[in-house]
């Protein structure tokens, strides 16, 4: 059985090896991540600025 989590934002499907965590140490899926990046740079949850390659699997 394969082990993962909806994701709440967008309610994507995340696999316990794809999340990608903020340094405000948020998880995002992969999609909602670069759409952050690409346009508001703050965090969903507390708007701490987020940069792609501050992110880490």
């Amino acid at each position: 059985m394969l082990s993962g989590y909806f994701y709440p934002v967008c309610r994507t499907l995340i696999f316990h090896n794809q999340p990608l965590q903020s340094q405000c140490t948020h998880l995002y899926c992969k999609p909602h991540l670069a759409y952050i990046v690409a346009t508001s740079h703050a965090c969903t949850y507390d708007g701490y600025l987020v940069a792609d390659v501050d992110s880490k699997v």
